[in-house]
C-alpha cells in the first residue's frame, strides 16, 4: 500500500515536522547550561516556539492535499517542499555549533569569510554580484554566527529578487564601527513593510508566482544574531529597486590599510 502524500513528502525532507522543533529544543537545551546567558536562552526558545506556527500551517496544507480539500499539483509540491527546507534551515541556524557558547566573545576576521561566501553565492546562483570589501576587519562575533547572518541574507535575496537579479555588498570601517551593506535588486518591500522585516514571523506578500516565497524567518534571525553581537540593523530602499540591509558592528581591531 502506498504511503499517504504527507508521509511521502516529509520523508523527502528527512524529518517529520514534529521532530524538527523537538530536536532543536533539545539541542539548544543541551548547550544552554555551558555559558549562555538567561536572556539569550529565553530569546532562542522564543524563536523556536515562533516557528511552530509556520510548521503547523505547512503540515495543515499537506493534510488538506491528502484529504482532497486542496488540489494537488507538481508546483504545489515543490512550493511546500521548499517551505519545509527553508524552515529546517532556519531552525538549524538558531542552534549553536562547534560546542561554543552563543554569547562567548571572539574576535573574528570577517572580510575573508564574506569574500568566500560571495564566491560560493556567485557560483550557485544567477545573481550578478559586485562588492567593495575592506580587508582585515575584525569584530566580536563567533564565525558560525557571522556565517549564518550571511546565509540568511543570501537566502532572502535569492527568494525575493527577480531573476536573474543583482547584488552589491560592501564592508567598510566607519570610525569605531564596521558597516556591512547588503543591497539587492527589485522588488522592494513597501515603506510600511520596512519596519516589519526584522520581526519574527513577518512574511512579505508577493504576487509574482515565479518567485519562491520564504518562511519569513530569515531576516528575523539576522536581527537576533546582530543584536547578540551588540550590533545595529536597519532596512532601507536602494537605487537598484530592491532592499538594503545595513548592519553596524562595533569595531574590534584594525590590521591594515
Amino acid at each position: 500500500m502506498r504511503p499517504p502524500i504527507t508521509e511521502q513528502l516529509l520523508r523527502q525532507t528527512g524529518n517529520s515536522l514534529a521532530d524538527l522543533t523537538e530536536d532543536s529544543q533539545s539541542q539548544f537545551a543541551a548547550t544552554s547550561g555551558v555559558a549562555a546567558t538567561k536572556d539569550m536562552y529565553l530569546e532562542m526558545r522564543k524563536l523556536i516556539h515562533d516557528l511552530k506556527l509556520p510548521l503547523t500551517l505547512v503540515n495543515g496544507e499537506l493534510e488538506a492535499i491528502e484529504d482532497g480539500v486542496r488540489a494537488w499539483t507538481p508546483e504545489t509540491t515543490r512550493t511546500l517542499l521548499s517551505e519545509i527546507e527553508q524552515l529546517k534551515s532556519m531552525l538549524t541556524a538558531m542552534m549553536p555549533c562547534e560546542h561554543v557558547a552563543p554569547n562567548e566573545s571572539t574576535a573574528t576576521e570577517i572580510s575573508c569569510l564574506l569574500m568566500a561566501h560571495l564566491r560560493v553565492l556567485s557560483e550557485q546562483t544567477t545573481l550578478s554580484i559586485t562588492h567593495s570589501v575592506c580587508p582585515d576587519i575584525s569584530i566580536n562575533i563567533q564565525p558560525w554566527a557571522f556565517k549564518r547572518i550571511l546565509d540568511n541574507l543570501s537566502s532572502n535575496t535569492v527568494k525575493y529578487t527577480y531573476h536573474p537579479g543583482c547584488l552589491h555588498v560592501s564592508l567598510t570601517r566607519q570610525q569605531q564601527k564596521v558597516l556591512l551593506l547588503w543591497q539587492d535588486s527589485a522588488p522592494a518591500p513597501t515603506t510600511e513593510e520596512l519596519y516589519l522585516l526584522g520581526k519574527q514571523g513577518y512574511r512579505a506578500e508577493l504576487t509574482d508566482h515565479e518567485m519562491t516565497q520564504g518562511s519569513g524567518t530569515g531576516l528575523a534571525n539576522v536581527t537576533a544574531l546582530v543584536s547578540q553581537a551588540n550590533g545595529e540593523i536597519s532596512f532601507q530602499h536602494n537605487g537598484f529597486g530592491g532592499l538594503t540591509v545595513a548592519i553596524k558592528f562595533p569595531l574590534t581591531s584594525l590590521y591594515g590599510g
